[in-house]
C-alpha cells in the first residue's frame, strides 16, 4: 500500500507532483482497459487537511492549467450544489457523452448527497423506492431545489450522517454510499467512480474517509478532493450548529485504482516539476 500523507509535505501541491512523479517513473501496472493505455497503482491512500487541497500550478512548469483548474473546480462544485442531473447542465461537454437516453448522469455527486432521499429510518416495503428509481420512470421529473435540512421521514446522506452522530457521536455508522445497485446495470457510461464515505468523531475532530473505485489523477483527483472537503465542511459546520463544537481533522481518501493516462503524459510530466 502506497500512503500519502500531507504531515511529511509542505504543500497539497508537493502531494500531487510525488504522485505524478510515481505513476510517471514507479507505476505497479501498465494497462490498457477499454484499449486506452494506462499507468497505475493500486490500493493508495492520501490523507490530506482538507483545508488544503488546492493545487498551486503556478508552482510547476504547466501554469497555464491554473485557470483552467479554478475555473472548472469553481463551476463542478456549484453544480454539485444544484443538485441538477442533467448531462447539459454539467460544467463540461464531457458528460454529454456519458449521458442515458434520457440525457441524465449519474455522478452528481451534490444530487445524491444533498437530495436524494434513499435513507428511511425504518425497514422499507416494496413501494418505498429510492428518487432515483422515481427518476427512471419519471424522467422529466422537476431538479430538486436545495434543501439540507431533514425533511420527512426519508434521510438524504447529509441528513443521515448528521442525525447518526448527534445521537451517538461515537458511532461507526455514519456511511453514506455513492455507487448503489441500482447505478451498475450493463453499459452504464457512468458508473461512479466514488463508492462511499465514512464520517468519524474522535478527539474532538470530525474525520472523513472516502473509497473510490477507480480516480484519474490528472482529471480526476484534483477535483475529487476539494469535493470531499466541501462536504465534509458542510456536515462539521452543521454538527457545530447543533453545538458538537468540533474542528476539522483529516480528509482520507483510498483509491482502488489511481490512475495517468500515456494521452496526458506530456502534461503530466510539466506537472511535475517545479518552476524554474
Amino acid at each position: 500500500m502506497k500512503v500519502y500523507d500531507y504531515k511529511k509535505y509542505l504543500s497539497f501541491t508537493e502531494i500531487y507532483q510525488d504522485i505524478i512523479c510515481d505513476l510517471i517513473d514507479n507505476p505497479q501496472y501498465k494497462i490498457a482497459p477499454r484499449g486506452i493505455p494506462v499507468r497505475e497503482m493500486v490500493n493508495v491512500t492520501v490523507v490530506a487537511h482538507p483545508k488544503d487541497v488546492h493545487i498551486d500550478f503556478t508552482k510547476t512548469q504547466a501554469p497555464e492549467r491554473q485557470p483552467v483548474y479554478d475555473k472548472y473546480k469553481k463551476e463542478e462544485l456549484e453544480w454539485y450544489l444544484s443538485g441538477n442531473t442533467l448531462a447539459s447542465s454539467a460544467p463540461s461537454k464531457f458528460w454529454l457523452r456519458l449521458a442515458d437516453d434520457k440525457g441524465h448522469i449519474t455522478s452528481n455527486y451534490g444530487y445524491m448527497m444533498l437530495f436524494d432521499k434513499l435513507y428511511s429510518p425504518s425497514k422499507p416495503d416494496i413501494s418505498d423506492v429510492p428518487t432515483l428509481y422515481v427518476r427512471k420512470i419519471l424522467p422529466d421529473a422537476e431538479v430538486p431545489t436545495r434543501t439540507i435540512r431533514m425533511v420527512g421521514d426519508r434521510k438524504t446522506a447529509f441528513e443521515k450522517v448528521i442525525n447518526d452522530l448527534t445521537k451517538d457521536p461515537h458511532s461507526r455508522q455514519a456511511v453514506v454510499h455513492y455507487n448503489q445497485p441500482l447505478y451498475c446495470y450493463e453499459n452504464n457510461l457512468d458508473y461512479p467512480c466514488t463508492m462511499h464515505s465514512q464520517f468519524f468523531v474522535r478527539d474532538g475532530k470530525l474525520k472523513m474517509l472516502t473509497n473510490m473505485r477507480s480516480c484519474d489523477i490528472f482529471l480526476g483527483y484534483s477535483f475529487d478532493l476539494p469535493w470531499n472537503a466541501h462536504f465534509m465542511t458542510m456536515i462539521l459546520d452543521e454538527l457545530n450548529s447543533k453545538g458538537m463544537n468540533l474542528e476539522l481533522g483529516d480528509l482520507t481518501m483510498v483509491f482502488g485504482s489511481l490512475h495517468l493516462y500515456e494521452k496526458n503524459l506530456e502534461i503530466a510530466e510539466k506537472i511535475a516539476l517545479n518552476a524554474e
